[in-house]
């Protein structure tokens, strides 16, 4: 079953949205399910946190969103308006509004306190493609990031405009941004790790990670990144001392700490 994850609560638990009607909140330091939540009436597809920790979003192929308490699990609003599937969404930073993007259609700004269409992305305005994701939207609420389909580039949206302000490529198609909003993470097929500042365009890091990268993201304080691989290492990188120009080079080549999983025992070493 496939498994989407949102980070929260400073790491201490997070959200898994299913390909079913329901979702968890997830303990993870001890994989136990603290709540499930049901509402939808199809597969739950996306879901973004609020930046304040105690509501979530969530998108599904009902084609609609919904709006839940995370203490209670109780859906606080529904919002309706996309005619097909939902597949991405992401909250701006300041917990006011909600950008969605479903199958086939133009994006959609939303007003998360009164769940209404605050603004249609037509496509006859807009440098979007009705095929791409959302992925987080700027630390100023300005600006979107976008994946292209097949994940080989990311678009930095306008949304005043709605016109692209800056593309970003890859050739490997996984990508996260910080939790501040101010700098990209790419990987590469050659197994490094592109860090990119967002206001300048400017490639400011390079980590070189091991083995095929299948998952990266970034702590909740954006000091560390955390990647996973094919030959079933997790390893911890300090990204903060990377940015402030504290590491051994452009290049850093030492991981914090490095956990191995044997795969027939399935125990974990250091």
């Amino acid at each position: 079953m496939e498994h989407r994850y949102e980070n929260a609560g400073q790491g201490k638990w997070t959200l898994s949205s299913e390909k079913s009607f329901l979702f968890r909140l997830l303990n993870l330091e001890f994989g136990e399910t603290i709540r499930i939540f049901r509402g939808h009436t199809s597969s739950v597809t996306c879901c973004a946190i609020s930046p304040d920790g105690l509501h979530c979003l969530t998108g599904s192929d009902d084609k609609t969103l919904r709006l839940w308490d995370l203490e209670s699990g109780e859906t606080i609003r529904i919002f309706e308006g996309h005619s097909y599937a939902i597949k991405s969404v992401a909250i701006t930073p300041d917990g006011h509004y909600a950008l969605s993007g479903a199958d086939r259609e133009p994006f959609r700004l939303w007003s998360i306190e009164t769940g209404e269409t605050l603004r249609v992305f037509e496509k006859q305005h807009c440098s979007w493609d009705s095929d791409s994701s959302v992925l987080a939207i700027t630390a100023d609420g300005n600006q979107a990031l976008f994946v292209e389909p097949g994940g080989k580039a990311i678009r930095l949206w306008d949304l005043e405009t709605g016109r692209t302000v800056r593309t970003f490529k890859s050739d490997h198609g996984l990508f996260t941004v910080t939790p501040d909003g101010l700098y990209l993470l790419a990987t590469t097929r050659h197994g490094t790790l592109r860090v990119w500042d967002l206001k300048t365009g400017d490639n400011v890091a390079t980590l070189n990670l091991w083995g095929g990268i299948t998952a990266v993201t970034v702590s909740s304080d954006g000091c560390f990144v955390l990647s996973g691989s094919s030959d079933g290492t997790i390893q911890l990188w300090e990204l903060r001392k990377h940015l402030e120009g504290q590491s051994d080079g452009r290049y850093g080549g030492t991981a914090i700490v490095t956990v191995g999983l044997d795969h027939g025992t399935g125990h974990a070493a250091s």
